[in-house]
């Protein structure tokens, strides 16, 4: 990501395997099949991999709260995500391999999970990328509701150095959205899908541009726009491990999506964990709001001092507080639950 002071303006063929497969749902059938034909389309590669092992949908919502033991496994995940995936820098081997680790995680907690290949232009060439979704249904007429779509990125920034494992920058959020999907898979929310998304290739090697950052987040939105599917918000999430915690709201998100937030953190008991930030941000959402999709983004962008740990070998598991997690994660799910 990166923080704007000024407005900015605004390759082997199709395959799909399925893996211990009862019957797949429709939706992210079509999601899969929609994201190879956006490939196809701008002449990239795409291999689709569909991992399942669903048990049956819950009835309907509970409100689970989200609680200090899920921060801890939410913290311990990011643990684990550095120590054995550190680089995971998008387009790499490395980075393939921290797609496959975030799907099996869903898998072991009997989530389904899609992985998304793709090929796209970078500085240094073309280079295989993968983001990872899965699906919650809404409780209550999944087929006739509108979606909401969850983002973090899970990859480092390229050519930082010995040392640096991303750990609240992509490991944090990585490891609160697995967790999060997991409480939403035992109780759905009521009139809203949700998608959960990790992006690879959202930190840039030399500077943002079309072909260098946001590889993940063009992707998805370009099949979501081919697919049409009704899109009722965005929400990215990113660095929100910080043991110092202060969420920004980036200027240039949605209105509505920024009152329900600031709503959301009243109603936890939380009115000073947000703050409503003049500065733009270019982070992942910002791609699904210049499709003309609501988005928002919750970020600390204040991490350590003067933010001098961000994109630094400093940027460890040693920073990282369940506590944040804790915090972040109830106020995702109040925000999921005022839609």
């Amino acid at each position: 990501m990166t923080r704007l002071k000024r407005p900015a303006t605004n390759t082997p063929p199709f395959t799909k395997r399925n893996i211990a497969a009862p019957p797949l749902r429709a939706a992210l059938r079509l999601f899969a099949v929609t994201l190879a034909l956006a490939a196809s389309a701008d002449a990239i590669s795409l291999a689709s991999l569909r991992i399942n092992n669903r048990a049956a949908q819950p009835a309907a919502s509970a409100n689970l709260p989200f609680s200090q033991d899920d921060a801890n496994r939410a913290r311990a995940l990011a643990n684990e995500l550095c120590r054995k995936h550190t680089p995971r820098d998008g387009g790499t081997v490395q980075g393939l391999q921290a797609a496959e680790w975030i799907a099996h995680k869903l898998l072991a907690s009997n989530i389904d999970a899609d992985m998304h290949y793709f090929r796209d232009a970078t500085p240094e060439g073309e280079k295989t990328f993968c983001n990872v979704t899965c699906s919650i249904p809404a409780a209550n007429s999944p087929e006739r509701c509108a979606w909401v779509v969850l983002i973090s990125h899970f990859d480092t920034k390229p050519g930082i150095g010995r040392g640096f494992t991303g750990a609240n920058d992509g490991a944090s959020t990585t490891a609160l959205m697995l967790t999060i999907a997991e409480k939403l898979a035992a109780s759905p929310l009521e009139n809203f899908n949700v998608l959960c998304l990790w992006t690879d290739g959202e930190e840039c090697r030399r500077k943002y541009a079309p072909h260098d950052g946001f590889h993940g987040a063009r992707h998805a939105v370009h099949a979501l726009n081919l697919l049409d599917m009704p899109v009722a918000a965005a929400i990215g999430l990113d660095m929100l491990g910080d043991a110092d915690l202060h969420i920004e709201i980036p200027s240039n998100g949605t209105p509505h999506l920024k009152n329900l937030a600031v709503a959301a953190a009243r109603k936890i008991g939380e009115p000073n964990l947000l703050t409503l930030a003049s500065e733009r941000v270019r982070d992942d959402f910002s791609i699904f709001l210049d499709a003309g999709i609501p988005a928002i983004d919750l970020i600390d962008f204040d991490y350590g001092p003067d933010n001098s740990w961000w994109h630094t070998p400093a940027d460890t598991m040693a920073h990282v507080s369940a506590n944040s997690l804790f915090r972040a994660g109830n106020l995702v799910l109040a925000i999921l639950a005022q839609l």
